[in-house]
């Protein structure tokens, strides 16, 4: 994203942060010399004036206030949309303290916004997922398909040769057959989760496929959440 950056060369903290900008692609206005810029920023957003250098424009998303109670006059204040707006940050420290305040979709094209809402709806289910498995390392995780085919045959017929489940039950000190039982119970558990999980982010995407809209993109709040007890 790219931001509009007020800027006074005769700032060591200005000069400072614009270095640290610089070939990003920001709009850099020099306040006190760059007047015909200032006038264009003026006629862009009229009474945001600088009060302190550097100071950067960021474009803030609706924002749903719940209700509230005034803390001294004991009002009930009703839940509310405080509206997009610009907003002036006087003296950030640098770039990345903004991104989590500036609407990310501001001046995005449909297929921009849908591109940047498909990677949350992923990164969020797979942050939800990736928790489940952390402890097991990527080689244990790769057995699991043979351990349940194993875990299968022994349960149809104790005889079947189990290669696997017999190292691990030999290894853990337990019966081949308490250790099938547990993997397929495991299973079963994980298929829960992971299919609450997937039908969730198949939901989500049907809605952005169907976004016409930016505004319908952004409307999208991603929030998974787990089957019970899972």
């Amino acid at each position: 994203m790219s931001y509009i950056i007020l800027h006074n060369r005769q700032s060591a903290e200005s000069r400072a942060f614009v270095a640290s900008a610089s070939g990003q692609g920001h709009t850099i206005i020099e306040w006190y010399t760059d007047s015909q810029a200032v006038a264009q920023y003026l006629a862009d957003h009229p009474g945001m004036y600088p009060s302190a250098f550097p100071s950067v424009v960021i474009r803030r998303p609706d924002v749903e206030v719940p209700e509230s109670t005034h803390e001294i006059t004991g009002e009930v204040i009703p839940a509310h949309v405080v509206p997009a707006h610009w907003e002036l940050v006087r003296c950030p420290s640098n770039l990345a303290e903004l991104a989590p305040l500036h609407d990310p979709y501001f001046g995005l094209t449909l297929d921009e916004a849908k591109a940047l809402k498909q990677a949350e709806i992923g990164d969020k289910a797979e942050g939800v997922l990736a928790p489940l498995r952390a402890e097991y390392g990527a080689t244990e995780v790769a057995t699991w398909d043979q351990q349940y085919s194993e875990a299968e045959a022994y349960t149809a017929d104790p005889q079947a040769a189990v290669p696997l489940l017999s190292a691990i039950a030999t290894a853990r000190g337990q019966a081949v057959a308490d250790l099938a039982s547990r993997v397929i119970a495991n299973r079963a558990a994980w298929v829960a989760v992971t299919g609450h999980v997937v039908g969730q982010r198949l939901a989500y995407q049907d809605r952005l496929d169907a976004a016409q809209d930016v505004a319908a993109v952004q409307t999208i709040a991603v929030a998974y959440t787990l089957p019970e007890g899972a």
